[in-house]
């Protein structure tokens, strides 16, 4: 059984990977409706669940997620 310590260094430890696919796994308007821009599933992705999930548990509100997507080129 996990303590809590683990569980905790285990939530720690995935928070960056969590910013990074939240930030991958973004939406894009597709004429079927949003689609993720990194794997091209319907969006919410799968990944991008996950990654939304770990961070709203971290403490994240649903704004600071959202505003990891900061695309810039010209797929935005």
């Amino acid at each position: 059984m996990d303590s809590a310590l683990d569980k905790s260094e285990r939530a720690r430890t995935r928070l960056p990977q969590a910013e990074h696919v939240a930030r991958v796994h973004c939406p894009i308007s597709w004429p079927e409706g949003d689609r993720c821009l990194n794997c091209h599933e319907m969006f919410p992705c799968t990944a991008y669940g996950w990654a939304f999930d770990v961070l709203v548990d971290a403490g994240w509100s649903p704004t600071d997620v959202q505003a990891l997507d900061a695309r810039t080129g010209p797929w935005s």
